[in-house]
């Protein structure tokens, strides 16, 4: 059956009732406390080794790469749904649905069952917001299905709208994921190899069908909600943006008319944005004499985070501060970090998830003169790359 096809009837269907677990009557669990504790000293310790590891492949010029198995998300995505299954009433299963939401990319039996808690007992509530960049994430298609149902039954028109976000974006990445694909031999067979041919295959047929899906997902999403879903699309001007320097001041995008801008949507716990850090010090000493702007966006809960760490991380360039519920974020539809755009002189975009030499070949190209309009010509990355 079609995917928008399926919305139509899906969104026939009634809204469920969302169960009252209101904190007042069950206090959160210690169960749950103890695991997090757990997973929190996981994650220190994964942060150490990912760091010695990033160290040593840097020195040997060799990609970094460390299996999703291994990360705490993955290792600890049983225990919390096992949690969630066990005491469903607990105001701490939501949350700890959500950790196993993110740790079950390549468990599809965890996934599964994540996904049926969740429309058991949460389809209608407001709070899925929260879990809807996590979710599409997977290009499963079971999780699909169930951000079919998300959209049909959950009445939060917020939660829709975010939704019907995360469909478009999941079908452009598949579509740019594809695109590279079939445009790198190499990274083809670094694909098979890694991943395996059954992989591969789906993901090249995955982007032949989210061409029609992207074209149905943004029709439908505009005659609903309008000026709610921006075109970031390659070749469309870049919202403007207001943010805030790390002294308080405010800045407007549009103040940086006439430069080609990278804008780095980021984290400082961000492992994949931390090993641009050297990348992009590299670059903008290179392009220090250019019309050039590099701008870091940090969505870190606190500032003083970010500030401590630049303290002992030298990143010399601009930073704002926007935070974890900052309008950048919707302005932009950011669901991963980094993020990555980069904007012609104009303010259009010309690229978006792009890093490293392919980042920097970009703003080259822009800055002698020879941007490209046809946004086929920009080579994608995959997440990660």
């Amino acid at each position: 059956m079609h995917q928008a096809l399926t919305i139509l009837i899906l969104a026939a269907l009634p809204a469920v009732d969302t169960p009252d677990r209101s904190p007042a009557a069950v206090q959160p669990s210690t169960g749950f406390a103890a695991i997090k504790k757990d997973y929190d000293a996981a994650e220190v310790a994964f942060r150490d080794v990912a760091r010695a590891r990033l160290t040593k492949a840097n020195e040997e010029k060799k990609r970094f790469y460390i299996p999703f198995s291994e990360t705490p998300p993955a290792r600890f995505a049983a225990r919390f749904l096992e949690f969630a299954e066990k005491n469903p009433a607990d105001p701490s299963a939501f949350d700890a649905l959500g950790r196993a939401i993110m740790g079950s990319y390549e468990n599809p039996e965890i996934r599964a069952r994540t996904l049926e808690r969740l429309r058991t007992s949460y389809i209608a509530d407001s709070r899925m917001k929260q879990l809807v960049g996590p979710l599409v994430i997977s290009q499963d298609d079971e999780t699909e299905r169930f951000i079919y149902e998300l959209i049909a039954r959950n009445p939060d028109r917020e939660v829709r709208i975010v939704a019907y976000k995360a469909l478009i974006r999941r079908a452009e990445k598949a579509i740019e994921t594809a695109a590279r694909l079939n445009a790198d031999a190499s990274l083809r067979a670094d694909v098979a190899a890694n991943e395996g041919e059954k992989y591969l295959a789906a993901a090249l047929a995955r982007g032949d069908r989210s061409k029609a899906d992207l074209a149905n997902f943004r029709e439908i999403a505009r005659d609903l909600y309008g000026e709610r879903i921006p075109d970031l699309a390659i070749g469309k001007a870049a919202p403007e943006l207001v943010g805030k320097t790390l002294d308080g001041r405010d800045v407007k995008l549009s103040d940086y008319r006439g430069k080609v801008v990278v804008l780095d949507i980021w984290a400082t716990w961000c492992g994949p944005c931390r090993q641009m850090i050297p990348h992009e010090r590299e670059m903008v000493a290179r392009l220090k004499d250019r019309p050039f702007a590099l701008i870091s966006i940090s969505v870190d809960e606190k500032k003083e985070t970010l500030t401590e760490f630049l303290a002992s991380e030298p990143m010399p360039w601009t930073h704002w501060w926007n935070g974890a519920e900052g309008k950048i974020i919707d302005a932009l539809d950011v669901d991963h970090y980094p993020t990555i755009f980069v904007l012609d002189e104009k303010g259009v975009i010309r690229a978006k998830e792009i890093r490293g030499e392919a980042l920097e070949a970009e703003i080259n190209a822009l800055l002698s003169g020879a941007t490209k309009a046809d946004a086929g010509s920009h080579r994608p990355t995959i997440a990660g790359e």
